[in-house]
């Protein structure tokens, strides 16, 4: 089972640091029941499309492996959103993957939250995965209204030295 870790207080690693792990993955496009082998190919993937109904829209995710003093190697996990109603503050964000499901509150006044928000832009920590296989993300933002986003994946794998 993996957690989210608490970023506001460990912030956030550099994905450009020499850490020994990259974003790089492999891409799934919907529909597809296979990935492809290049793992120089930085582009993931939308899995559903997003109603009109004025919710949030994730145009992009990044996640790759870092180094977190006190804590070992954790996945960071970008998710980039358009919300025309502006309800993301006060929702929430899920993440899953195979270890298990993961829900948390978006809160922007809360000293304590686990995930950072910025404009267009989540942050989130998740401990307790493997970090020595690729592993495939797929985030959802639920606005303050209840309405949800489409589907998108992303992949963390770990780089060959």
């Amino acid at each position: 089972m993996f957690s989210f870790l608490l970023v506001g207080l460990i912030g956030c690693g550099d994905k450009d640091a020499n850490t020994g792990f990259s974003s790089y993955g492999t891409s799934v496009s919907p529909g597809s029941s296979g990935s492809s082998d290049n793992n120089t190919d930085n582009t993931d993937s939308e899995t559903s499309e997003s109603s009109d109904d004025g919710g949030p829209s994730i145009t992009g995710a990044d996640s790759w492996f870092t180094e977190v003093t006190g804590y070992g190697e954790v996945a960071e996990i970008h998710v980039y959103f358009g919300d025309s109603d502006s309800g993301v503050d006060g929702g929430s964000l899920t993440i899953s993957s195979d270890s298990g499901n993961l829900t948390q509150s978006i809160d922007s006044n809360d000293s304590q939250s686990l995930l950072i928000l910025e404009d267009g832009e989540i942050t989130a920590l998740v401990d307790g995965i493997s970090t020595a296989e690729a592993i495939t993300f797929t985030v959802q933002i639920t606005d303050s209204a209840g309405l949800k986003s489409n589907s998108y994946e992303t992949t963390a794998s770990p780089t060959s030295d």
